[in-house]
């Protein structure tokens, strides 16, 4: 009995070659080190370990496979992952925490890497071209590459969480309560979140800029560069303030974020009372700005069609209506495809008593990141029409 003994680690072979020992108790120590050989040459023992109360931050996801442990007492679940199946372990496992990898399947792995080189290329074509083309307006390209900058944040994440996986295969489980608090995974949840509201912010702005441009064409500010780079600057500012916020604010309360995703709208363990309310917030603005987005889409039709009319325009007015709600539909269906099912699911979640954790995992690769490959492939065609037009006349 070793308990309650200022012990914060237990160093190699410690207990090996202690043929007759049936029960070991380290419990109530300040442990964070076990080694990995500390039960060597132990195979025979039927082992009765008491582990309870203590933190472990490093340990082996082999430490008890040289071990006959018949029964793990302990607090801490994490350790019952590193037993076999037939091991009586007293902790309880979440639901929301099983005992896989941070990316459980390869099927998931691979779709987080392929989303990433997609976003990647399609990114960093689309500002290549819209810097590039001098038959845009120079304030229309800039909201556009505003955009695609915005959605190279989810790059870094995406990335972060397919490295993480792998570089832990196999032993996350014994990481997984370290990963939850360190500054790369909550850098990735602050990046989630002005992903997020840079993307409401942006997309308003871009219909905005377009009403404005047709409207006003001689007066309005946002036919100027500068303008909307000011705009663009401080939208940008404004949620990574709010991100910071959020996340200072949740590590004040807690030691770790919710999910092993680093992602700020979920809370299986529904311990957290902000992520709820940030979670209905983002839902209610995201659903707002979709339909800001689309009237102002409506009344630019409009207003163009007027325009076309007054100047009697040689152009086909079918042809810049087609043109004009195709861009309508694509921006709309867009957001309407990322946005409310992942809040739909978001908000059902809060009143769930368990779900399936990959569902959320794919809604994350899948859905929430859905704008990410989307809209810059859109940006790159309209772009490209653009330039073959210029290039026939």
């Amino acid at each position: 009995m070793l308990d309650k003994n200022n012990m914060s680690s237990v160093g190699e072979l410690s207990f090996s070659g202690l043929s007759h020992l049936l029960l070991l108790s380290l419990s109530e120590n300040p442990l964070v080190v076990f080694s990995e050989n500390i039960f060597q040459n132990s195979a025979q023992w039927k082992l009765n370990l008491f582990l309870l109360n203590i933190s472990l931050d490093q340990v082996s996801s082999s430490v008890f496979d040289i071990v006959n442990i018949i029964r793990l007492f302990t607090t801490d679940y994490h350790l019952c992952c590193l037993l076999e199946p037939t091991t009586v372990c007293t902790a309880s496992i979440p639901w929301h925490s099983p005992c896989t990898d941070l990316l459980p399947e390869n099927s998931l792995l691979i779709f987080f890497i392929v989303v990433s080189v997609v976003i990647l290329v399609s990114t960093i074509l689309s500002v290549a071209l819209h810097s590039t083309n001098k038959d845009l307006a120079a304030a229309f390209r800039i909201n556009i590459i505003s955009l695609n900058v915005n959605d190279l944040l989810m790059i870094f994440y995406l990335t972060t969480i397919w490295v993480t996986s792998m570089i832990h295969q196999g032993n996350f489980s014994t990481y997984e309560q370290i990963w939850r608090s360190t500054i790369l995974c909550i850098a990735c949840s602050v990046l989630v979140f002005t992903f997020k509201f840079c993307s409401v912010f942006l997309l308003i702005l871009l219909s905005l800029n377009k009403l404005m441009v047709v409207i006003s064409p001689r007066t309005t500010k946002f036919k100027h560069a500068y303008y909307v780079i000011k705009w663009v600057l401080a939208l940008a500012t404004l949620s990574v303030f709010l991100g910071v916020i959020y996340c200072i604010i949740l590590l004040l309360t807690t030691k770790y974020l919710p999910t092993n995703l680093c992602l700020p709208f979920l809370d299986p363990s529904k311990t957290f009372i902000l992520v709820t309310i940030v979670t209905s917030s983002v839902a209610a603005i995201e659903f707002i700005a979709t339909l800001v987005c689309a009237v102002l889409h409506i009344v630019l039709v409009k207003e163009i069609q007027t325009s076309a009319q007054s100047l009697k325009c040689q152009v086909s007015k079918h042809k810049s209506s087609v043109g004009l709600f195709s861009q309508l539909i694509l921006v709309t269906s867009s957001n309407i495809v990322c946005w409310f099912p992942a809040n739909i699911f978001f908000i059902t979640a809060m009143f769930l008593k368990q779900y399936p954790t990959k569902l959320y995992i794919w809604m994350t690769a899948c859905v929430l990141l859905f704008n990410s490959v989307f809209n810059p492939l859109v940006f790159v065609v309209f772009c490209l029409r653009t330039i073959c037009t210029g290039m026939k006349k």
